[in-house]
């Protein structure tokens, strides 16, 4: 089993315009001789590797902690806009669970993943799209994880984990993204285990 961490560094991920650079402060710190080193973050809960919630642009959409985990794990692809509309345009089977590893994602595209039922769409961009293209998304409860780290990762199937810190009624949280190769059969021998 490989695990491939597709997770910005927070303190080096650029940041969307206009949102808060995170900044940290050592409260107490072992190297100064304290029994204990703390720190205190300072932060926009759109930094770095996060989830979107629909209440991010909907009055009335959910906040991160009543998002449905089961979306967030579970077998993806890793492609970009052109393969990925190539497949649509062929009517060809895809993945629920879709990363974008180069390309945009506009509203139109956006309405044929759903068409698809699509419940995970991810991209290395700090944004998935404009607004329309997040309301598109969000409010058929899409998962929208933005600002992965892609440039590593080859093209393909893969087992992904990205759940978010549970930070209750926020529009978004950070999380910790990972793809493993090879997780649709550990997947297969743990439910071959459990029967």
């Amino acid at each position: 089993m490989e695990i491939i961490d597709i997770t910005k560094n927070l303190f080096e991920a650029e940041v969307f315009k206009g949102d808060t650079v995170p900044t940290v402060n050592k409260r107490t710190d072992t190297k100064k001789g304290d029994d204990y080193t703390v720190s205190d973050i300072i932060m926009c809960v759109h930094n770095g590797t996060h989830i979107d919630a629909p209440n991010h642009v909907l009055t009335d959409g959910i906040t991160v902690e009543k998002l449905n985990l089961n979306k967030c794990i579970g077998e993806c692809l890793v492609t970009d806009t052109k393969n990925l509309i190539d497949k649509l345009k062929r009517n060809r089977k895809i993945s629920n669970k879709i990363l974008i590893k180069e390309g945009q994602i506009d509203a139109d595209l956006a309405e044929k993943l759903i068409e698809k039922n699509v419940e995970l769409l991810g991209v290395e961009g700090l944004s998935i799209g404009d607004k329309t293209t997040h309301q598109i998304l969000l409010m058929q409860n899409v998962i929208v994880l933005e600002n992965l780290q892609l440039s590593h990762v080859k093209k393909g199937s893969y087992f992904l984990i990205a759940l978010p810190a549970k930070f209750d009624y926020l529009e978004a949280a950070p999380v910790r993204a990972l793809l493993i190769k090879n997780g649709r059969i550990i997947q297969k021998k743990q439910a071959l285990k459990n029967d």
